[in-house]
């Protein structure tokens, strides 16, 4: 039990209470740095991913958002498929990428479970788009 400064002549069940109080004051006061820094780490998240030659690159924001692409020249002379396939490449890197760097900011916040929770939601996040990125059914976060 806590040590309750100035509590002589108070009684025990009292200061009981008031010490289970000040436990769960000093719980949520933890998780509420927890979160901060998870909001932090967030904050500080996003992405970008090049093709192999630079021709494309692509930047998501914290959120998975396509946020910047930028084409050269030399992607123009792909061809509109070519074009197309390169886009969605470096969009589905820069979205894995995202997820590792989410990964990596959630272990840096040491946020415990509400860090674990955020990346949960993160991950299911990503899921979707990532999945319909998987034309053909490969996944190269295991590559």
């Amino acid at each position: 039990m806590t040590d309750i400064p100035g509590s002589s002549g108070v009684p025990l069940d009292i200061q009981q209470l008031v010490a289970q109080h000040l436990a769960q004051y000093q719980q949520l006061a933890a998780r509420a740095e927890a979160a901060e820094r998870v909001t932090e780490h967030l904050a500080e998240l996003g992405a970008t991913a090049s093709s192999l030659r630079n021709e494309v690159t692509v930047s998501v924001s914290p959120s998975g958002l396509l946020s910047d692409v930028r084409i050269s020249e030399a992607a123009v002379n792909l061809g509109a498929a070519g074009l197309s396939h390169l886009l969605m490449t470096t969009l589905r890197q820069a979205l894995v990428t995202l997820e590792e760097n989410a990964v990596q900011a959630m272990e840096d916040a040491e946020g415990g479970e509400i860090a674990a929770a955020t990346l949960a939601e993160i991950r299911t996040g990503l899921s979707g788009p990532l999945a319909a990125l998987d034309q053909d059914g490969t996944d190269i976060r295991l590559n």
